[in-house]
């Protein structure tokens, strides 16, 4: 789902160029190409914090069903070590903490990306 949102939205920063301007003395096919990379960048991160905000909700609603119906992680074959399921959310929290923090600190470096869109961002996760 996600290769074919960033290739969808690839193809549609492709399309937005007019044919006329290609022919344009005026048009600068280099610069074109840097944007268009730039915006793939900026939708590969926005990506990565979306991805893992959806495993976030994912284990938050386990750990929330596991208290309500007394749910037990087993962490072995014996049964144990078992662990209430927000261990797994804990877990879950830290596991994606680095990553996120380093998405985060490259989209506040992107250049064409405003401030509105960074803070929605950053809401998201």
């Amino acid at each position: 789902m996600r290769t074919f949102f960033l290739s969808s939205s690839f193809v549609a920063v492709l399309l937005a160029v007019a044919p006329g301007q290609a022919a344009s003395e005026d048009f600068d096919a280099q610069a074109t190409i840097k944007d268009m990379a730039a915006t793939v960048n900026v939708l590969g991160h926005i990506d990565t914090i979306y991805r893992l905000t959806e495993e976030l909700v994912f284990w938050q609603s386990v750990a929330i069903m596991g208290g309500e119906y007394g749910w037990v992680l087993g962490y072995n074959t014996q049964g144990t070590a078992n662990e209430a399921w927000t261990i797994r959310l804990d877990n879950a929290l830290g596991e994606s903490e680095i990553e996120v923090v380093n998405t985060a600190r490259t989209l506040k470096r992107q250049r064409g990306l405003g401030e509105d869109l960074q803070r929605a961002v950053a809401q998201l996760y």
